[in-house]
């Protein structure tokens, strides 16, 4: 084991991801560190071990779905979208079939073949570039955590295990462990690897947990440090701060609190001019969880809502039912305000990684070279070319009409013809719902 540096104030400037300041001391988590048992079975033992397994992926199961209940209820559906797609890989043959099979066929216990073939995914799709496959990856080994956890008898997350004032490091943050995170222990997260766009960004920021990326953790490893400042909102991560350096963040954090008091203080105050003129002022989210928030400080009603980002936090189009429910809750909590959805804005250079499903990859085919890809085949004319995305956009929208104000925006309107295929489909889908009883505003 290397000896540890005792040093100074070290300033590492990173990649701000969750904006904030968090004040803690450093907590260092490392996963797949412990060795698993590799010992033969008995031919008595082998269907045992398999149900063994089977009970490991049951409970596995149980904590996705109990966590998924939990964002709803929290309404944080781009987290429940997130959970939701960790449930449907746990049916995937890779994770139930292959590993039973493996089990009989070695005759070895259940963690060994496990890693072995958790081992074998990533180093076939490691090497590739696609991001869709390294994102699946880490979808991947993140379940085989919680999974492996059941199989040991452990518990399953150390996020449960912090104190007041916890600074996680890591090489990279996985779902399962950032979902679990309570925000009134964690002050921030710290990690060598990690986009603005992963899982445990996202959640970060539903959770308002100062994050910070691409920081050396190993040079962090051999430093001895008491302390540590995260400022998400530069991407500065401080260890050993001085007192000096302590005291303003401290400031910094406090300012921050009172400047989010004072405006708190003047939210129900009216948008006015000097003359009079009355101003009132909407919201613009990216994700559902935000409507509290814009309520919170005044907002007169939701004016763009950019539900393409119920694609992006997942790489998947939501289905009607789930579209359909996220609306009903935001139509819910803003209590008679608008909402204006913007239909999916997706297409040309503006699709994240690929989809997860099959479904949803055909979209993404190459369609030939365009000379300008932010205004091809991108928002109405990348949904015209694929109707079916639409009308089930539609649907849901004119489904959740019937419980409040909502209303549509169509996004890169390029010709009055494009307006005309649009109400011609919302007339389409307006009447489909009807003769099926389903009511509409």
């Amino acid at each position: 084991m290397q000896k540890q540096m005792h040093c100074h104030e070290v300033i590492l400037r990173g990649l701000p991801i969750s904006k904030g300041v968090g004040i803690g001391f450093p907590i260092f988590f490392s996963f797949f560190e412990e060795e698993v048992p590799d010992s033969p079975l008995s031919h008595r033992e082998v269907e045992e071990e398999v149900g063994r397994y089977r009970r490991a992926l049951d409970l596995s199961r149980q904590d996705l779905e109990r966590l998924q209940k939990l964002s709803h209820h929290e309404r944080a559906p781009e987290v429940a979208a997130i959970l939701g797609t960790h449930l449907e890989m746990i049916e995937d043959p890779l994770i139930t079939q292959e590993v039973e099979e493996r089990i009989r066929l070695k005759q070895r216990k259940t963690e060994s073949i496990f890693q072995h073939l958790i081992a074998e995914y990533q180093n076939r799709f490691t090497v590739l570039q696609d991001s869709y496959f390294r994102e699946r990856v880490r979808d991947i080994v993140d379940l085989s955590r919680r999974i492996l956890s059941h199989l040991r008898q452990g518990p399953h997350s150390k996020m449960m295990e912090m104190t007041h004032n916890s600074v996680i490091l890591a090489h990279e943050l996985v779902p399962s462990e950032t979902i679990e995170a309570n925000a009134s222990l964690v002050s921030g997260f710290v990690t060598a690897a990690g986009g603005l766009t992963s899982h445990a960004a996202i959640i970060a920021r539903a959770k308002g947990i100062p994050y910070v990326a691409n920081i050396d953790i190993k040079f962090l490893k051999r430093v001895e440090f008491q302390s540590v400042i995260v400022d998400g909102s530069e991407g500065l991560v401080i260890v050993n701060p001085t007192l000096q350096t302590l005291k303003k963040y401290q400031e910094i954090k406090k300012s921050y609190l009172e400047r989010d008091r004072l405006l708190q203080s003047e939210t129900h105050l009216k948008g006015e001019t000097i003359d009079g003129y009355e101003i009132q002022v909407f919201a613009n989210l990216e994700y559902p969880k935000e409507v509290d928030l814009s309520l919170k400080m005044g907002a007169s009603g939701v004016g763009l809502f950019r539900s393409e980002y119920l694609f992006l936090a997942r790489k998947a189009f939501p289905s009607e039912e789930e579209q359909f429910t996220i609306y009903c809750q935001m139509i819910e909590a803003l209590k008679g305000k608008p909402l204006v959805v913007r239909v999916f804005d997706v297409g040309g250079e503006k699709k994240g990684d690929l989809p997860e499903s099959a479904r949803d990859a055909k979209y993404f085919l190459p369609i030939g070279r365009e000379v300008n890809p932010a205004l091809g085949c991108r928002a109405i004319r990348f949904l015209l070319r694929y109707p079916e995305l639409l009308e089930e956009q539609l649907s849901a929208i004119l489904r959740a009409s019937h419980y409040g104000d909502i209303q549509i925006l169509i996004p890169m309107v390029s010709d009055l013809s494009e307006i005309r295929k649009v109400r011609s489909l919302i007339n389409q889908v307006r009447d489909k719902l009807h003769r099926q009883g389903i009511p509409t505003a």
